[in-house]
């Protein structure tokens, strides 16, 4: 991910230990100073999150994800929000920030879907990357920030904002960024708009700088480390889908423009199957929700496609060793000892 994406972070520490925590998060990703202040410094997603999840618990601050995210400008979004900035209207540039996230984060996904009169916002991280609730909650919160600079319009609100995560204890700090109801332990992280914001025009399109940026975007693209090889393709794709119930094997193979024996003979010389990455993807799926939500077990193991309840608990024993009960019982024994 981009370095620039820690700065907010820090920026919220206090003053007398900001240097402190600065030098600590150097050391712990292997940065020199210079490196730390570089915009163009890259750092492993997964360790960067869960150091500053560390930080958050030792803070007891819940909401690190959202005041971070007031934090954040076009120093920290950059070339992805100067490309959002140049386009005709909004839909274009939420598209444009879609296409060119990975510039802020190679684990970040996003997508923009119109539906009717609503049209929906998603964001989700690679499956077998582990984020909190404040990452999902920072993530949203500057996608919906890029769009309100973009337009001109700081009091734009979604009609719904969804979370996977359970609801916090105390909800003011998303209230305050959101400013729209707000529901959780729903199946996606997503902004619900009226779709007709997508035609919501930006505030000083540039559509030949547009054209420009988008090639210097698209060669830094070229640059990020290759993750082209099928089973990172047949994984992307997995990680998309919201209800795995409907998702198969010719379903994605179909996707992929290949036929489903051509797709398990590449995939069988890359070292894997289609049936091994798709319970790779359950299994990611089942501890994320089980852990950050309160959905019922149930609709969980009709979701990710489970013909029976059954059937997701022995594959939840395989998992991991215990049923999915248990394993919630074990942490909300763990939550009620810590308070």
């Amino acid at each position: 991910m981009s370095i620039r994406l820690l700065w907010p972070f820090v920026k919220l520490a206090a003053p007398d230990k900001r240097e402190v925590l600065v030098g600590r998060l150097q050391a712990q990703l292997g940065l020199s100073e210079e490196e730390w202040m570089d915009p163009d410094t890259r750092v492993p997603m997964q360790l960067a999150v869960s150091l500053l999840e560390r930080w958050m618990e030792q803070l007891g601050q819940h909401d690190l994800g959202l005041l971070a995210a007031r934090e954040v400008g076009i120093e920290h979004t950059g070339i992805v929000e100067y490309l959002a900035r140049f386009k005709p209207t909004l839909g274009e540039a939420l598209r444009s920030c879609d296409q060119y996230v990975h510039l802020l984060g190679e684990g970040v996904h996003q997508s923009l879907e119109a539906r009717g009169e609503r049209a929906y916002a998603r964001l989700w991280f690679d499956g077998n990357l582990l984020a909190s609730a404040a990452a999902y909650e920072f993530a949203t919160a500057v996608r919906l920030d890029i769009a309100r600079r973009i337009t001109g319009k700081p009091a734009l609100a979604p009609l719904e904002a969804h979370f996977m995560h359970r609801p916090p204890s105390d909800q003011r700090a998303l209230w305050e960024t959101f400013r729209c109801p707000l529901h959780f332990n729903m199946a996606v992280t997503q902004l619900v708009l009226p779709s007709e914001y997508l035609d919501l025009p930006v505030v000083s399109p540039e559509p030949v700088l547009s054209k420009i940026l988008e090639r210097h975007a698209n060669a830094l693209l070229a640059e990020l480390p290759r993750t082209d090889n099928l089973v990172t393709r047949v994984r992307d794709m997995l990680n998309a889908e919201v209800e795995l119930r409907d998702t198969n094997a010719t379903r994605i193979a179909l996707r992929l423009g290949m036929s489903v024996r051509s797709m398990a003979r590449r995939l069988g010389e890359e070292g894997t199957s289609y049936r091994t990455l798709l319970d790779d993807r359950r299994k990611q799926a089942a501890l994320r929700d089980l852990t950050q939500t309160l959905r019922p077990i149930n609709d969980i193991a009709m979701q990710l496609g489970f013909a029976s309840s059954q059937s997701f608990h022995r594959a939840f024993r395989r998992w991991t060793g215990e049923t999915a009960a248990a394993l919630r019982d074990r942490l909300r024994r763990r939550e009620l000892a810590m308070h």
